[in-house]
């Protein structure tokens, strides 16, 4: 079941993550939207798996940082800082597909990945961000709430998307 948190951006820019050598991040080139999607593939599965251009093809973004982990020459992790508009034409952003192969796991990447997001939304002028994962991803809900977020309850019969697009619009009232 997907589960949605929230943090606010106010403390930003967060101290980086240091990554032991030869772990480092980048962002993502031109060309490299395979690249992305074996990584994706290889880290979520089949019940989750996308193309970049599924993903991100679309367009229609304020503000797009794709970044990778990346292990000598083999790129490992990805994660991105998403900031898009509402119909209404408030900003917003949110933290999307973290993720790092398991056979790198445990090396601190998806913190690294998830702070270098947090810090480029800051810099896009943010001031709250949010992210959907799964509930039962606990090693990602537990580094997402070392991180700042919280947990939020979905108003009954209302998607991730749309709840996001009304917290936005309402300039991201306080939680209860």
């Amino acid at each position: 079941m997907q589960m949605y948190m929230e943090r606010t951006l106010t403390d930003c820019p967060l101290v980086t993550v240091d990554l032991t050598p030869p772990y480092v991040l980048r962002s993502m080139r031109d060309g490299e939207a395979d690249v992305w999607t074996r990584v994706q593939n290889g880290t979520f599965g089949l019940d989750f798996r996308k193309t970049y251009e599924q993903v991100y093809g679309q367009g229609g973004y304020d503000a797009l940082e794709v970044l990778f982990a990346v292990c000598g020459d083999e790129v490992i992790g990805i994660a991105a800082g998403v900031v898009r508009r509402t119909s209404g034409g408030a900003r917003y952003g949110y933290v999307d597909w973290v993720g790092v192969l398991e056979t790198h796991r445990g090396k601190r990447l998806g913190a690294a990945l998830t702070v270098a997001c947090l810090n480029f939304l800051a810099t896009a002028g943010l001031r709250h961000t949010g992210l959907w994962t799964q509930e039962n991803r606990l090693t990602a809900v537990a580094l997402y709430e070392k991180n700042g977020f919280v947990k939020v309850p979905l108003p009954e019969g209302m998607s991730i998307g749309e709840y996001r697009e009304q917290r936005a619009d309402a300039g991201f009232p306080p939680l209860p």
